[in-house]
Parts: C-alpha cells; structure tokens; sequence
C-alpha cells in the first residue's frame, strides 16, 4: 500500500512547470558570470482520490549521481515550490508517509 501511494504520488506531479529566472533578480558583478536559474512547482495529489497530499517531502537530486540539490516540503494543499534552481537535470523524488 505504501509503495502503491508513493508511486501513485511521484506520477501525479502534474503541475511542474519550470520558469527562467527574472531579469534582476541574481544580482553579479562586473566580469562574474551569471548561472541561469529557475523554479520548479507543483501539486502532489493521491493518485486514486485526487485529495492534496500535505507535508510530503520534496527532494531534488542531481540525475548523474543523486546529490542532494534542495528540498522542501508541501503545504496543507499539497503545493510546493523549489526556487533558485540551477540549470541541469535532476530527479524529482517524492516521500510520504501516512
């Protein structure tokens, strides 16, 4: 049951939405190059209810060798928002217990 919920979790992640960082707001100085950035948001939702799941944690990794990028955990609707995210590829790994 809970792998069930956990899986259901991960493919109900709808809403990620990946969005370039606004001019202005990394500040660098002359000669410093400036990464880009983003934000990566969404919903986690039970699979079978549709029902928000709340304070599921949210872990982005690196996808070559699974460091720990940021992480945070989901409000009482289920939303989460990850920001000031490095241009790369990651996973998106999602836990839950209840």
């Amino acid at each position: 049951m809970m792998k069930a919920l956990l899986y259901g979790t991960l493919m109900v992640i709808l809403c990620l939405s990946y969005n370039p960082a606004r001019a202005g707001d990394n500040e660098t100085t002359p000669g410093e190059k400036e990464s880009p950035s983003g934000e990566i948001s969404g919903t986690i939702t039970d699979s079978k209810t549709s029902e928000p799941i709340s304070f599921a944690s949210v872990a982005l990794e690196k996808s070559d060798d699974q460091t720990l990028v940021t992480g945070v955990i989901s409000d009482d609707q289920g939303n989460f928002v990850l920001s000031n995210v490095p241009d790369g590829k990651y996973t998106l790994k999602v836990s839950y217990l209840g």
